[in-house]
C-alpha cells in the first residue's frame, strides 16, 4: 500500500447518481463539498512562496500516465481527460499513488473546427440543455477530482450567456474552478468572488517553449 495514498473516491454524501453516472454534490449534512474533501492536505510554510503544478491530459496515453505516476512528486496535480479510454481506472490510480487530481473541461476555443475538442466540448452556440448534457457526460466520467481545469485557449468570458449556468453547476456542486488561461479575463472568477468557491488561475504554461 502506498503511504502517500489519498482516501478511495467516491465519498458517501458526495455523488449522485443520474443517468448510470455519478455525480459530484455537496453534502448537505455537514457542508462537506468535494473539493474539501478530494483537494491534497497541504500546509503552507509562512515565508515560503507556493507553486502549483498541474500535468494536463492525464489518462490519454497509458505509458505517460503510467511514468507520471512512478516518477513525479506525489505534490504534482493531474488533470484528468473526461476522453480517456479508462477515466475510472486513472482517476482511482491517481489517488491511490497519492495525486490530487482535477476534471479537465473541453471547451470551444478560436480554432474550434481545425482543433477537435472531442464530442463533449462545451459550446458558445449550444442550448442550455444541450451544454448541461455535455458537462454531466464530463463531470460523470470519474469521481474524485477535487473541481475542473478549462480548456486552454477557450473563448468563453464569465458574462456570456452559455458561461453563467455551466459555472452555477460546478460551483453549485461543490467543486473548484482552475482557469487554464494566463492571459484573458478569467472565466467563473466574478461569481467566484461573489459567493466564496474556490478558484485559481494559471500564470503560465511551463511547456511553452521547450527550451
Amino acid at each position: 500500500k502506498n503511504l502517500n495514498a489519498l482516501p478511495p473516491a467516491p465519498i458517501e454524501g458526495l455523488f449522485e447518481t443520474f443517468e448510470g453516472k455519478q455525480l459530484p454534490i455537496a453534502r448537505i449534512s455537514d457542508d462537506m463539498t468535494p473539493f474539501k474533501a478530494y483537494k491534497k492536505p497541504f500546509q503552507p510554510i509562512a515565508g515560503r512562496p507556493m507553486v502549483s503544478v498541474v500535468i494536463v491530459d492525464f489518462g490519454l496515453s497509458d505509458t505517460i500516465s503510467k511514468s507520471v505516476l512512478d516518477n513525479m512528486s506525489t505534490d504534482i496535480s493531474l488533470a484528468l481527460s473526461p476522453y480517456s479510454d479508462e477515466p475510472t481506472k486513472w482517476a482511482a490510480a491517481a489517488r491511490a499513488y497519492g495525486h490530487e487530481f482535477w476534471m479537465m473541461l473541453p471547451m470551444q476555443t478560436e480554432s474550434f473546427g481545425q482543433n477537435d475538442s472531442g464530442p463533449s466540448t462545451l459550446l458558445l452556440n449550444a442550448s442550455e440543455e444541450e451544454n448541461r448534457s455535455r458537462l454531466f457526460s464530463i463531470l460523470g466520467a470519474a469521481t474524485g477530482y477535487a473541481g475542473v481545469i478549462t480548456q486552454n485557449g477557450h473563448k468563453f468570458t464569465s458574462d456570456s450567456a452559455p458561461s453563467t449556468p455551466v459555472i452555477k453547476q460546478i460551483f453549485g456542486r461543490g467543486l473548484a474552478v482552475a482557469e487554464s488561461n494566463p492571459d484573458i479575463s478569467a472565466w467563473g472568477l466574478p461569481l467566484a468572488m461573489q459567493d466564496g468557491y474556490p478558484y485559481a488561475q494559471n500564470h503560465f504554461w511551463l511547456d511553452k517553449d521547450l527550451r
